[in-house]
């Protein structure tokens, strides 16, 4: 859905649009509807499979990284590949040194939705998460990178990722099922690809909105990150290859959700070079660095950038 460009210059009136938008449910509906009559439905052949090769490489990628995959794969078929086809040329062609990853959180099937995402306590509600067996919501290359025999998936149950690659072992080295707790956090994964300065990709999704890295410059500074109440407990089943564990994890408030001002962000990551784009035939491609934008990030926090009108998504 495309949001206002006065959004970008004005990020008090995108929270205050986030909070109408999550407190009623009619306009929940109307967004909806309007998305569905909008809807793409031509270009089945948009871009060539090569051509996005070239233009990762030309936007920096070299074939030793570590890169992170945000994808739409409605988006990416329009090439005239499958997923495993798409992974493969990733794997072989842009990154046969390197390391790919994928977030794949999983699908929690009970877990409230719209209005009541906001404002359901289910602090006290244990899910079951199964590091081989649940299933992923979060596209379809996550869903492939899961089958290669030696790829690796997150202990934690929340901003879950897959690896596969030379990296696999830095990535997951401080995560342990005894120190389960922010999803981002210091012995966290994504911690890890932080400290490898992934590169974010973007392949046909909105950058802002599907950019999880953020969320170490919340949960690995903690003690700095400026906003009181930041954080509720979940808990857990893990099951990992047969074994149950029972654990209690912290993860943002999805109140917060309503203060993200995604356009001031996204303009600002554009305008000072952090982030950098190209359009390949339909597809939208974005490619960002981890340390560039954690440092950008941790340089505005004293604010609570990039959350705005936070007393208002607070009540």
């Amino acid at each position: 859905m495309k949001f206002p460009a006065v959004f970008q210059f004005f990020p008090e009136l995108e929270a205050l649009g986030r909070n109408l938008y999550w407190r009623f449910p009619i306009l929940q509906n109307l967004a909806t509807s309007f998305t569905r009559k909008t809807r793409d439905t031509c270009d089945q052949y948009g871009f060539s499979a090569d051509d996005l090769i070239l233009a990762l490489k030309s936007l920096g990628v070299r074939d030793d990284d570590v890169i992170i995959l945000h994808s739409s794969m409605k988006e990416l078929s329009k090439c005239g590949l499958d997923a495993v086809a798409i992974l493969s040329l990733i794997t072989h062609q842009l990154c046969p040194k390197g390391t790919i990853v994928c977030p794949t959180f999983p699908l929690y099937r009970h877990e409230p939705q719209g209005t009541s995402r906001i404002t359901k306590y289910i602090s006290n509600i244990n899910f079951t998460y199964n590091v081989q067996k649940s299933m992923p919501w979060t596209g379809q290359l996550g869903r492939v990178l899961m089958r290669l025999p030696e790829s690796r998936r997150s202990l934690h149950p929340l901003n879950t990722i897959t690896a596969y690659g030379s990296a696999v072992k830095e990535i997951f080295a401080n995560e342990s099922i005894h120190n389960l707790d922010l999803p981002c956090g210091p012995n966290s994964t994504w911690a890890a690809l932080a400290k490898l300065n992934s590169k974010i990709i973007m392949l046909g999704v909105d950058m802002a909105h599907s950019l999880t890295m953020i969320h170490v410059a919340e949960d690995c500074f903690e003690d700095s990150w400026p906003i009181s109440d930041w954080y509720r407990y979940r808990s857990f089943t893990i099951v990992d290859q047969g074994i149950e564990y029972y654990v209690k994890v912290r993860e943002r408030q999805p109140r917060w959700t309503m203060s993200y001002a995604e356009r001031k962000l996204s303009f600002d990551l554009f305008s000072n070079g952090i982030a950098k784009s190209l359009r390949v035939g339909t597809l939208d491609v974005t490619v960002l660095e981890s340390e560039l934008l954690l440092d950008f990030l941790n340089s505005k926090k004293a604010s609570g950038y990039p959350y705005y009108l936070i007393p208002l998504s607070r009540q």
